[in-house]
């Protein structure tokens, strides 16, 4: 059974359906390095939300990514991971790396991303999650918890709660699906 592609949907003049893909974007990410969608091009990959001082579910959400990291490493095909700070005015460039080293992140598959703040929430809508601040949430931002899993042509085909075990098993078995579908 394949995944189900989420988002809008359009159809071409010639009649062919014409599904939602996450835009061109550009990032900063944990090296200082631009990072844009050219690097996913034609790959797997996870995208999320978080804040390197988020008291609650960034943490969790992490070694969630961790874990999946692990898990998949095994892999012909590396999965590829892209997390976007909400708070870019705190997550600066050397902050970002040394969340990634103390989360234990890869870096040669996961990207730890930076960026103006309307680019980031903007991206955020694209991948049909929710990031923006919000000045009476406890931490001042508002994200959402989930993990987007994109294929290999920009297109949705899961989200995934990062809090919760079995929704992440639920991600890796359908990342290994993902990367054997043509």
């Amino acid at each position: 059974v394949k995944l189900p592609i989420y988002g809008e949907r359009d159809t071409a003049t010639n009649g062919d359906t014409l599904y939602h893909t996450i835009p061109s974007f550009e990032f900063v990410n944990q090296y200082g390095e631009n990072v844009s969608q050219e690097k996913f091009k034609g790959k797997v990959y996870v995208a999320d939300f978080f804040f390197t001082t988020c008291p609650g579910t960034c943490p969790i959400m992490t070694r969630a990514l961790s874990r999946v990291q692990k898990e998949l490493a095994n892999q012909d095909e590396k999965l590829l991971i892209l997390s976007h700070t909400v708070d870019p005015e705190a997550d600066s460039i050397p902050q970002l790396l040394e969340y990634g080293k103390k989360k234990g992140a890869d870096f040669n598959t996961w990207d730890f991303v930076t960026g103006y703040k309307s680019e980031l929430y903007s991206i955020a809508a694209d991948y049909l999650v929710v990031a923006s601040e919000d000045i009476n949430a406890e931490s001042n931002f508002i994200h959402s918890d989930l993990f987007v899993l994109v294929d290999r042509m920009g297109r949705i085909r899961g989200m995934y709660s990062g809090i919760e075990n079995r929704e992440v098993d639920q991600l890796i078995k359908d990342v290994v699906k993902l990367q054997k579908e043509l």
